[in-house]
């Protein structure tokens, strides 16, 4: 019997094809041009809001239409700074950068949910929305992950992504399979093709604990 090899040029391509592509792994600053510090508590607000001088446009939890307790959905609010997120990463260092795997969740607030407020991805509605969610046992796949990405245009807005690694089972290399963390027509916090949406970080200053819902 014949014996098949493949040619070495062919599998070099192959494997940068499959491989990420490559990204230096720079300091996510807040809007003072701080770091970033692994576990720490900030607001995530919109780059861009509306020339109004109150308008803030933070994060609040919303149940849903049902009313149950959990999950809660995460919503915006031009009219408040919202509730802080606090923002780690599994990787034992003090500081975040881009291209970590990065956990969001709310630490900061009391809510008739009893579940742990960590950001999870729920799968498409029926109008073919997919939601980010809070509330959730999970499961918290480690092939899914959110990280955040810098504007290169624009110096302190970063893009928030809900990434898949993908594992080929020939060659033992990954892919990302990213999409936008955005704010969507209906005011939640979403997930979309092609839907960027800048976000920018500021320092949470601790006072007392929110209650939201």
């Amino acid at each position: 019997m014949a014996s098949f090899l493949f040619p070495t040029a062919a599998i070099t391509l192959l494997l940068l094809v499959l491989s990420p592509s490559p990204s230096v792994a720079g300091p996510i600053l807040d809007v003072d041009g701080d770091i970033l510090q692994n576990g720490g508590d900030y607001y995530i607000l919109p780059a861009f809001r509306p020339l109004i001088s109150s308008a803030e446009g933070g994060l609040r939890l919303t149940p849903a239409e049902d009313s149950s307790p959990c999950p809660l959905f995460i919503t915006h609010d031009w009219s408040k700074r919202g509730l802080p997120v606090k923002i780690s990463t599994l990787f034992k260092i003090p500081i975040l950068k881009t291209s970590y795997p990065i956990i969001f969740s709310f630490e900061k607030v009391s809510t008739t949910c009893n579940k742990p407020l960590r950001w999870w991805v729920a799968p498409s509605d029926a109008n073919d929305k997919s939601y980010v969610i809070v509330g959730t046992s999970g499961p918290f796949k480690p092939t899914y992950s959110f990280h955040i990405e810098e504007n290169k245009y624009a110096k302190g807005f970063y893009f928030i992504k809900f990434c898949h690694t993908i594992e080929s089972e020939i060659f033992r290399v990954s892919a990302m399979d990213c999409k936008d963390v955005s704010i969507l027509d209906d005011g939640k916090l979403g997930v979309a093709e092609d839907r960027t949406y800048p976000f920018i970080f500021k320092k949470y200053s601790p006072k007392k604990i929110a209650s939201d819902v």
